[in-house]
Order: C-alpha cells, then structure tokens, then sequence
C-alpha cells in the first residue's frame, strides 16, 4: 500500500474560516493514498483500493465533482502516481513479477502509462522496492529505492533519478552518487524526495549530509 493510507481525500482553500470539502471518500472498508495534482490543477491522481477489491489502483479524480476514473486494473498494486511533463503518468506497481528476496513480498519497480491508462511499460527493475516518483525541475524522475544487505541485516533506501524513457539512472543520494550504484556498506537512509522549482531537490536523512 501507499506509505502512508486514509479514507478521505479532501481539499482545502487556506484562509480565515477554511472548511476542508471531501472530494473522494474510499469507505468504510476501502482506502486511498499518495495522492499527486496533475500540472493544470483540474485533477488529483490517487492509489484506491475500493471495498471489496484487494488492490490498489491509480484513479484519476476530477475536482468539477466527476466520477473518478480508474486508470489501471489487475491482480496488481499500482501506488504513487506523479503526472510527467508529457502528459504520461509514472507510478510504482508491483506488476514486475518478482519477489523481494528476503520476506518474500512482491517487488516494486516504476512503470509509465499514457494519460488514459494505455501503453503500461516498466522504467525500472529491481528486485527490491522502488517508490514514491516525482518529477524533477529538468523533467527527470527522483524515486526512492530500498536496497538489502543481509551480512549487515539491515536495509538501506536511497535516492535516485532516472529519465522517463528508463535511461540515465544515476544514484543522487546513496552509497555511491553517480552512474555506477556501487555496492559499499553503509547506513545509509534517505527519503521523501521534494523536487524544488531551481533544480535543486529536498529530502529527509538519518545520517545528516552524505
């Protein structure tokens, strides 16, 4: 499921007297997440996993009140939906179909579909986890990606970029920085990637500077 889950979605008009209004509620048995406001501002994407279905799914939510649209299906978890520059959608699934080699849940990689759905192809692979896509000042994708070392017993996330066509995949924030990912031992956590308007990008650390 998406990092962090809720029932609701709202929107809120800061100001004196704001009122949030509900403009997508999941259910009681339902729940939605990671949600991400497409670049004209007419719509939120959203992972949903409606009563009774046992998967999440990218939604596309309009914010005139219309149905939601449900962009993907399947026996898949499809979380973490960001808008490209091109009108394309990257999103993490777990639709790669392999296995985290350690508890044995499904491995997450990033996939890229076209605005209504269509043309589903991965970027990355992994067998770990990758997660939480946003688009970069330059058009590039910064994810975070989870890395096992077991002689250690411990797991390292780090941060990444790649370009939307999967090329150029470099480590921003890791145990090495650059095109060659490396493979030194250190206790490395970083996440919640905030790419800033300049280029620059924001994130949280357990380690301080790296």
């Amino acid at each position: 499921c998406p990092s962090k889950i809720g029932r609701k979605l709202y929107a809120l008009e800061p100001g004196p007297g704001a009122s949030p209004r509900v403009i997508l509620d999941a259910g009681p048995k339902g729940a939605l997440g990671s949600p991400s406001v497409t670049f004209d501002g007419r719509a939120v994407l959203v992972a949903l996993a409606k009563e009774g279905d046992a998967f999440f799914h990218i939604h596309r939510v309009p914010l005139d009140g219309s149905p939601p649209q449900a962009l993907t299906d399947g026996p898949f978890h499809d979380i973490d939906p960001a808008e490209l520059p091109d009108g394309r959608i990257v999103f993490t699934s777990t639709r790669l179909g392999s296995w985290e080699e350690y508890h044995q849940p499904p491995s997450r990689a990033l996939f890229t579909m076209n605005a209504d759905g269509a043309a589903i192809r991965p970027i990355t692979f992994t067998p770990i986890f990758d997660n939480e896509p946003k688009v970069a000042a330059d058009g590039s994708i910064v994810f975070i990606r989870s890395d096992n070392f077991f002689d250690r017993a411990k797991v390292e996330t780090q941060l990444h970029s790649i370009r939307p066509d999967g090329t150029r995949g470099v480590t921003v924030a890791g145990a090495n920085v650059g095109a060659e990912y490396g493979s030194r031992l250190r206790r490395f956590g970083y996440g919640s990637p905030a790419p800033l308007p300049d280029g620059r990008l924001a994130f949280v650390s357990n380690q301080g500077n790296f």
